[in-house]
């Protein structure tokens, strides 16, 4: 049974209870700490390249880069025996994802060319939460909300080095603007009550978003032996949504969205208040 049926049979089975639970109660507010680790959920193109030889290269693609250790935290209630809200907030501590490797030949020598990606993110999930109990202890639960980007900031590391001899390198750091859409997120969790105040609750959740970059800024560049800098690797550049075909000029880059959709695995605590 795949991820998205076990969501659709258990969500059908808490509304299926809730008529004939749903008395409001006077629950109480909680806070909510927890950890998760993400793992990319497809594969796509990243198409930024400072030399702009990616078109030379065979069909390419990338991880999602929404790979990462996750910290969550946030306040929730209970607004009756079925139904509650949270806010949380999320915060994407990115691994470092390799983007891409080819060989190009230049008149004096072959090259490879690699590149690479950090990324950073802080999100407002606010969700509604369906919830049965089964036991005095267990209660099962699925979460359904937005993601609401409010912060997203990545390092782009690009590498130029001599086949022959690489110890002969170029390597440029850009910091890159972005510019995140409006993603949506589902959850599928079960907690046990420890007492009145404490349950634990293990989580597995599906998260569908996706950024835009907007500005590459050059951070830093360093060069190995006998390697120069190469003055086609700009200190800027900006990510256009369309751009004239005849467009003659080298800082301007066709925008590309980024998939940062991802499958989080989830462990946690509620305390009570």
């Amino acid at each position: 049974m795949t991820k998205t049926l076990r969501i659709l049979f258990i969500f059908f089975f808490c509304v299926s209870k809730i008529e004939a639970q749903n008395t409001i109660m006077k629950e109480k507010w909680y806070s909510r700490l927890a950890i998760s680790y993400s793992k990319g959920s497809n594969k796509s193109l990243y198409q930024f390249d400072p030399l702009d030889r990616l078109n030379e290269q065979s069909f390419y693609s990338t991880p999602s880069l929404g790979e990462s250790i996750l910290i969550n935290g946030g306040i929730g209630k209970m607004f009756t025996k079925n139904i509650g809200m949270e806010a949380n907030f999320s915060y994407l501590m990115g691994n470092t994802i390799g983007l891409y490797n080819y060989n190009y030949s230049s008149i004096s020598n072959t090259n490879t060319v690699s590149a690479s990606t950090k990324n950073n993110q802080l999100l407002f999930l606010p969700t509604t939460i369906f919830k049965i109990d089964i036991s005095r202890k267990l209660s099962p639960y699925i979460k359904v909300g937005l993601m609401v980007p409010l912060y997203n900031q990545s390092k782009f590391i690009y590498r130029v080095s001599d086949i022959a001899n690489n110890t002969n390198y170029s390597e440029y750091e850009y910091e890159i603007k972005n510019q995140l859409n409006l993603g949506i997120n589902g959850c599928v969790g079960i907690s046990y009550k420890i007492n009145d105040n404490i349950r634990i609750f293990i989580e597995a959740e599906e998260d569908n978003i996706r950024s835009f970059h907007t500005e590459a800024n050059r951070t830093k560049a360093t060069t190995g032996g006998a390697a120069t800098i190469d003055n086609a690797v700009l200190e800027k550049y900006i990510f256009e949504k369309s751009l004239s075909t005849n467009n003659t000029d080298a800082s301007k880059i066709l925008d590309f969205p980024i998939s940062f959709n991802r499958e989080a695995y989830t462990i946690g605590i509620n305390y009570f208040f």
